[in-house]
């Protein structure tokens, strides 16, 4: 079972914590969700790193440890063995159990990242690279680590990492949310530690429509694009805030997939009573 799962295994800076300690790696998972996780270097295993996963709720063993053994290959290129079974990089690692379980759970989202700082962008960018982080003027964007001069990577309101240009971005002063005005949807690490929402009472099916762009990225094959003013027909919010879907164009529902909540807002539009329409496939 992946319900609940929407999270970008290569998107390395959002599950990585570094050297934190095996007892800073349990505080941190303990105020989160059953399926949180993060991988840090192992305290016990050079070059090696360590999967920390909160698998039960309660009882008195709740976060397990998994180590991850890094080896070279014939060609000279590291791989990662975990539980007898080796991987070509950390990234089809982690896949691998978003898809499949550990000892009782999958791995469904990253542990919070607390941020350097804030920034505020100044300008539009259109990133190049699927490692860039594409951003309109006016968004706040969280700085997690600055690895060279002139490129730090940060992630969106949406939760998205990337690499961002620093002459884009200034410091983000108190009092002030973005230049716009009206896309007051940031992102909060601190209050994803503590203050889980529960969307469960919202009315589903219902109809939404996009307040923001959104341009997700190209690994997350289930991501939903979209266009400020697009109509969505919303069958399913889990408890993170991430909805199902499926787009509405020209009267039909077309294009299933999933967004996050902060990116719409609910509307009293009545439910198309149409089919959803499926692709066509070639052989």
């Amino acid at each position: 079972m992946t319900n609940g799962v929407s999270f970008d295994p290569y998107e390395w800076d959002s599950y990585f914590f570094e050297n934190i300690s095996r007892d800073t790696s349990e505080s941190i998972l303990k105020l989160c969700d059953v399926g949180t996780f993060l991988v840090r270097r192992s305290a016990t295993q050079t070059n090696g790193y360590s999967l920390s996963v909160r698998e039960l709720s309660t009882g008195p063993k709740q976060i397990f440890h998994y180590l991850i053994a890094t080896v070279e290959a014939d060609d000279g290129r590291s791989k990662f063995t975990m539980n007898g079974r080796t991987y070509s990089d950390m990234s089809n690692l982690i896949g691998y159990f978003k898809m499949h379980k550990l000892e009782y759970v999958n791995l469904r989202t990253p542990a919070p990242k607390i941020p350097l700082k804030e920034v505020v962008t100044m300008h539009r960018f259109e990133g190049q690279r699927v490692t860039d982080l594409s951003f309109e003027r006016g968004e706040v964007l969280e700085v997690l680590r600055i690895p060279e001069e002139g490129w730090w990577v940060a992630r969106n309101a949406l939760g998205t990492i990337g690499l961002i240009p620093s002459n884009y971005v200034k410091d983000k002063t108190a009092g002030e949310d973005s230049a716009s005005g009206s896309n007051s949807y940031r992102h909060s690490t601190n209050s994803q530690l503590s203050d889980h929402k529960n969307y469960e009472n919202l009315s589903v099916p219902a109809v939404v429509k996009a307040i923001s762009n959104r341009r997700p990225s190209a690994y997350d094959t289930e991501a939903m694009p979209l266009k400020t003013g697009d109509l969505i027909v919303v069958t399913e919010v889990q408890q993170n805030g991430v909805c199902r879907g499926s787009l509405i164009k020209n009267g039909s529902k077309t294009v299933t997939g999933t967004f996050p909540i902060s990116y719409v807002e609910w509307t009293t539009m009545p439910i198309p009573e149409l089919p959803l329409s499926r692709p066509t496939t070639t052989a």
